[in-house]
């Protein structure tokens, strides 16, 4: 199948707004892919069921707290981390959390993190500080998304597509990213932050390509039931001849 060949008619045209104060979410694992870099965080369960609010980034050097994102005129732009050592900090939506060290910031790196041996934190002042936050699932403008299938499965991937070059001006949602399972053929449009959710059916291993236009396409495998925040490479036109 060739991305981008058909066109989702509008009888398919689903809102969504992700957590809204009263959804939890549980995901198995959260993806964080830049272009040269890639993380990943496998999640344990949690006991209290609150649901996680966020994944952040302390700075060692300066104990600065860094989202994934920066918000402008509802527009949603990837952080661009100063290259150096970090916490992440995954944050529960009661206060309590997980700090996982020696995160590295650069490019050509690639961290795998399994979380569940690590210690949960009692909610303290600095942690529900941490909450006023803008959480990982927070709408910055409507979402507004098109899919080639209905909805019937509750296990679903979700989270964001920008890409590493954003344009002056965004006319469509569709500008933004889109996302195709491999294993199914599915396919999703992202909002206009770039938000995105698709349907994992029962297959514990998913295979999503990811593009955007004036941008690499990428596939990756991963988890059902998980979060990916993903920056797409601009593509590099300084060797291409156009006749």
């Amino acid at each position: 199948m060739t991305f981008g060949q058909d066109i989702i008619p509008d009888s398919i045209r689903l809102y969504m707004y992700g957590a809204d104060g009263t959804q939890k979410w549980h995901p198995n694992a959260i993806y964080v892919v830049y272009p040269e870099m890639k993380l990943i965080f496998y999640l344990p369960y949690e006991n209290d069921l609150s649901g996680v609010a966020n994944l952040l980034f302390q700075k060692k050097e300066t104990g600065e707290i860094h989202l994934l994102d920066s918000v402008i005129n509802g527009r949603r732009y990837f952080e661009k981390f100063p290259t150096g050592q970090y916490d992440a900090i995954l944050l529960y939506n009661n206060g309590k959390y997980i700090r996982c060290g020696d995160i590295t910031f650069d490019e050509n790196i690639e961290i795998e993190k399994d979380l569940e041996g690590l210690s949960i934190q009692p909610a303290n002042t600095e942690s529900i500080a941490w909450l006023s936050l803008r959480s990982f699932n927070t709408p910055v403008s409507e979402r507004v998304s098109y899919k080639n299938y209905t909805p019937a499965s509750e296990i679903r991937i979700t989270g964001y597509v920008l890409r590493e070059e954003e344009p002056e001006v965004i006319t469509t949602t569709s500008n933004t990213g889109s996302v195709i399972s491999k294993n199914s053929d599915k396919k999703t449009t992202c909002s206009k932050d770039g938000y995105f959710e698709i349907d994992a059916d029962d297959d514990p291993c998913q295979f999503l390509q990811f593009a955007a236009v004036g941008h690499d396409p990428i596939i990756i495998q991963i988890a059902a039931n998980s979060g990916i925040f993903l920056v797409l490479k601009k593509t590099d036109l300084s060797n291409v001849k156009f006749k």
